[in-house]
């Protein structure tokens, strides 16, 4: 519906702003769109949204991911760890928490205009780095990415799904790459490129913020860190009504997500009030 709308108003103006605006528009809408059907993919990751059907959960979220260029078996086996070790300073996998500032931030704090070079590159490319370079990732001795079946952050066991997430990853660019060439860049760039750079702004926007809060703690191994712990440095967070159901609520039940992470989304945002009442304005977090 939103393309079919594009491509009307797209009609109606030969204006390169509008052009723009509307090119910009239907990016928005169908970035958010798409970051929704994202979420059901990070649903079947976590082996929620089918319940217990494995096989049918890793089908559609290696489907699902693979459709927006992210390897679903690597990325869901890291975010298993993120899961596992939610804001410990050694052991988490994804905004991996840091317990001093870097030169460039702390600038930032005096000249606040700096800061939106990084946020630029978090909102369009932080999603793609991290996949492919590990960027604000688990800090290790070497490179690695989530490509390389061998790497640090997987099993042995998982060397075949690895395998099976690039094979699928690689049939989905040469699609793009066959489209590119038969109908030409820009129109791939437009209708696809602009979308998912949308669900990458929305992936690394919501992401970032359930786990950044000056009230959230950063765990080190002598902190006495439990899974609970983990589970409880998060921060649910509404966009609206609108949003909130467009995103599954991936933002304001994140908490209960983050206990019970093989419950769906739809039952996660149900339990969600009892959870704030049994924990308590101190350690349950929302904004």
């Amino acid at each position: 519906m939103t393309a079919f709308i594009a491509i009307q108003l797209l009609a109606l103006t030969d204006n390169a702003y509008l052009r723009a605006a509307i090119w910009l528009a239907h990016g928005a809408v169908q970035g958010t769109t798409g970051f929704g059907f994202w979420v059901i993919g990070h649903e079947c990751g976590h082996q929620a949204y089918f319940g217990d059907r494995f096989h049918l959960n890793n089908a559609v979220g290696l489907v699902i991911h693979s459709f927006m260029i992210t390897p679903f078996h690597a990325w869901k086996i890291t975010h298993a760890t993120h899961h596992r070790f939610t804001n410990n300073a050694e052991k988490d996998t994804a905004f991996v928490p840091y317990d001093e500032p870097s030169a460039f931030w702390a600038i930032g704090e005096s000249f606040p205009l700096i800061h939106v070079i990084p946020m630029a590159i978090y909102l369009l490319i932080g999603f793609p780095m991290y996949i492919l370079l590990n960027y604000e990732g688990h800090e290790y001795p070497e490179f690695w990415s989530h490509f390389n079946p061998n790497a640090p952050m997987f099993r042995k066991q998982d060397r075949t799904d690895i395998i099976v997430s690039n094979v699928a990853w690689g049939v989905m660019f040469s699609i793009l790459i066959a489209c590119a060439v038969s109908f030409g860049l820009a129109p791939v760039l437009l209708w696809y490129g602009l979308p998912l750079l949308g669900v990458n702004a929305w992936l690394v926007c919501v992401t970032f913020l359930q786990h950044s809060d000056v009230r959230l703690g950063h765990y080190h191994e002598g902190d006495n860190f439990d899974f609970l712990k983990g589970a409880l440095a998060a921060v649910d967070r509404t966009y609206g009504w609108p949003l909130d159901n467009m995103m599954h609520h991936i933002t304001n039940g994140h908490v209960v997500h983050h206990i019970f992470s093989h419950m769906p989304f739809y039952h996660a945002i149900k339990a969600t009030p009892y959870v704030k009442k049994f924990c308590g304005e101190k350690y349950y977090l929302c904004d």
